[in-house]
């Protein structure tokens, strides 16, 4: 298998080595791995604890009596809003 893939690897194109690598996974039996829910999770969670840190500031700047909202804290807020609305995109 090691020949095959120096094989590809000098002659062939990054596709038609991932293209030849699959198919000789499937022919060969070995089970496709998938990851995506890890990802999800992943990233998900560390996007919704950045959502509250974010809300967590904002709360806090506007109560408390020594500082106020500035534009830093808008632009914030604008791209919580953007980032929270925006529609998934298939880059694949």
């Amino acid at each position: 298998m090691t020949a095959a893939a120096a094989c590809n690897a000098g002659n062939c194109t990054v596709v038609q080595v991932l293209k030849s690598t699959n198919e000789t996974r499937a022919a060969c039996g070995i089970p496709v791995r998938d990851a995506s829910g890890t990802m999800i999770g992943v990233t998900a969670s560390i996007g919704s604890l950045a959502m509250i840190m974010v809300i967590m500031r904002l709360v806090d700047r506007a109560v408390s009596a020594h500082t106020r909202l500035g534009w830093d804290d808008l632009l914030i807020a604008l791209s919580g809003v953007c980032t929270t609305f925006s529609l998934p995109q298939d880059h694949y």
